[in-house]
């Protein structure tokens, strides 16, 4: 019988070229996995371009408080924050340096955001494998990149709304990185880097370094047990840590105690710890409900629910290739593919989310186990000690969210190393397991199919994205700062263009404008400045500073404007702004006698049931 003729077509070379370019010897090729990243990565911000902000709800803060740093105004002093100094200072920086605009923010967040997902990858691949690091990157960049999930934005990296909750996990990345590296190595400046980034990460989010602390400490801890880092390297590791680890706070400290007193300096610097400690935030609904505990058994239960979605998933993907290597493969791959791709979207829609802590902490009890099993082997010891470090951070991080575990809103980065977490346990750390049970030939089919459920999980959100970016066809301002918002009737920005342009048809450059309870984006967009040290006033803002910040800066400064933003509350268990005496009632008497309405965009928007915006200008 003839062999088969070779052909040599131009598809066929093309094929093999493309082939060569990503897989070498049966492993990922780092340019492919690049190229890889990269399209999809310029693929996501071309389809959802620009319509990343909210234009009215939390994103604001993040452009005006650096635009006025970049002013000469000195956070604490002039403007307060319920978080660190980190982040303002950060992009104020980026202002300083390639101007004031959103498009600024922006450039500077997506790569931000790249240097995290080059990060991501070099952790996951240093303790597990190339295939393993691509997977979970990408579902990073898919998940947490560039999605919105409901109808407010600023859920994603680009434009989030705290910038303290994205470079907190940029910065935790590096953080356990070096971290690690100084106790495989013994070598201080690793210790250094880490330290300098415990600092930074201290002034962003209480949650993340809450998470980091968790990490550092119990991989220092399983390090000293295993013998991976020597007892007597701890003396040089720990106070050189513990030195550098202070030196970004205390920098600020100064920076800030030429402008105040020392005292409030040092508040300011540790603003995001003291802000978490407040019990009239921790105990309000919104929190609470977010944390799950409002139904605790509801919610435990649909955890177990999604947990048992996972396990009946991967049980039947290890059904599926270990019938397939007895003598069925070619039927499996024909019809087994398919079926397994629906079910593997199931989960996700019925609350694979939910189950992440029970996932997370099953990987981590699993990785512990590997580790005392191959604890003679150096290298492997080393590998799986990062991910052990990983899996903490992760696990931690979803402490805020343990019972409700999403990956919208606060999702979208508290899920993200869990996110990424699933995937080790899908790709490498179910094979690790049956390694010695499964033929070779079995354990690559499991993987390929584990690859593809995790595409698949992904599909629905992007149709949900695809679904809210279409609606956003409004043009909001212009040059660098334009963004598209959706002002169809019934959002909550509908009245916004309107307002914007009769607040340019009244007022100079000079004036100043006061927006309650929230939407200081109107300042930014107009470059109006705002007398309100605290530049939005919602519940949280309120529990912290109280009603008499907000009042007696207005009655200080007189402003020429002030506009009420109606704003639905409800969600925190508060009535809306004005309406009685616990949230902004003096405030909204006061200003009604000493201004007059010149404006009304909207419905009775100072009633409960109305919708709108009211601008005020100062009674002469």
């Amino acid at each position: 019988m003839l062999p088969p003729q070779v052909t040599n077509s131009p598809e066929t070379v093309a094929r093999v070229r493309a082939r060569r370019l990503f897989v070498q010897d049966g492993s990922i090729r780092p340019v492919g996995v690049l190229l890889l990243h990269a399209a999809l990565f310029a693929g996501l911000a071309a389809w959802s371009w620009l319509k990343w902000p909210d234009p009215l709800v939390d994103f604001g803060r993040e452009l005006y408080v650096p635009w006025q740093l970049t002013q000469g105004k000195v956070l604490y002093r002039d403007i307060e924050s319920v978080f660190g100094p980190l982040s303002p200072y950060i992009n104020a920086l980026w202002m300083r340096l390639f101007g004031v605009s959103l498009l600024t923010v922006v450039v500077c967040n997506l790569a931000v955001f790249a240097a995290t997902l080059a990060g991501i990858h070099i952790l996951i691949r240093r303790s597990t494998d190339a295939l393993t690091a691509s997977v979970a990157s990408v579902a990073v960049l898919v998940v947490s990149g560039f999605l919105q999930l409901d109808g407010v934005g600023n859920y994603n990296f680009v434009t989030p709304y705290a910038h303290e909750a994205t470079h907190g996990i940029a910065i935790s990345v590096g953080l356990l990185l070096a971290w690690h590296a100084a106790l495989t190595s013994g070598r201080p400046r690793f210790s250094a880097a880490a330290g300098l980034l415990f600092g930074s990460v201290l002034m962003t989010k209480p949650e993340i370094l809450l998470a980091a602390m968790a990490a550092v400490g119990v991989s220092l801890v399983i390090a000293v047990t295993l013998k991976v880092t020597e007892p007597r390297s701890l003396r040089t590791i720990l106070p050189v840590f513990a030195c550098a680890a202070a030196l970004p706070p205390l920098f600020f400290a100064a920076y800030l105690a030429q402008h105040m007193t020392p005292a409030t300096a040092l508040e300011g610097v540790a603003g995001a710890v003291t802000t978490a400690l407040n019990p009239n935030i921790a105990n309000n609904v919104f929190y609470v409900a977010g944390m799950g505990l409002d139904r605790p058994v509801v919610n435990a239960g649909q955890m177990l629910l999604g947990f048992g979605g996972f396990l009946g998933f991967t049980a039947g993907l290890i059904a599926v290739c270990w019938t397939g290597w007895r003598g069925t493969r070619r039927l499996i791959p024909e019809l087994g593919r398919p079926i397994l791709l629906i079910a593997a979207v199931l989960p996700w829609l019925v609350g694979m989310a939910r189950a992440l802590p029970l996932i997370v902490l099953c990987a981590l009890a699993t990785t512990i186990a590997l580790l005392g099993r191959r604890r003679h082997n150096t290298h492997e010891c080393k590998a799986l000690l990062l991910l052990l470090t990983w899996t903490v951070y992760a696990l931690t991080l979803l402490a805020k969210v343990f019972l409700n575990v999403r990956l919208d809103q606060y999702g979208f980065y508290l899920s993200l190393p869990a996110v990424t977490v699933l995937v080790i346990a899908l790709c490498w750390l179910v094979p690790e397991v049956l390694n010695e049970r499964l033929a070779p030939v079995a354990i690559r089919e499991f993987r390929v199919l584990a690859t593809m459920a995790c595409a698949a999980g992904a599909l629905p959100l992007l149709m949900t994205s695809n679904t809210l970016y279409r609606a956003k066809t409004t043009v909001m301002g212009s040059g660098g700062d334009r963004f598209y918002a959706n002002t169809a009737a019934g959002s909550h920005a509908a009245e916004l263009p309107a307002t914007l342009d009769a607040i340019r048809s009244v007022a100079s450059p000079r004036d100043m404008l006061a927006v309650l309870p929230e939407g200081v984006m109107v300042n930014y967009l107009t470059r109006l400045e705002s007398p309100l040290r605290v530049v939005n006033f919602m519940p949280p803002e309120l529990a912290t500073f109280g009603e008499d910040e907000v009042l007696g800066a207005i009655q200080r400064a007189q402003p020429r404007f002030v506009l009420f933003v109606h704003r639905d509350t409800s969600e925190y268990g508060y009535p809306l702004f004005g309406t009685e005496e616990r949230y902004g009632a003096r405030t909204v008497r006061w200003i009604i006698e000493h201004y007059r309405p010149i404006r009304t965009i909207g419905e009775r928007p100072l009633e409960s049931t109305g919708r709108g915006m009211v601008l005020f200008e100062r009674t002469p």
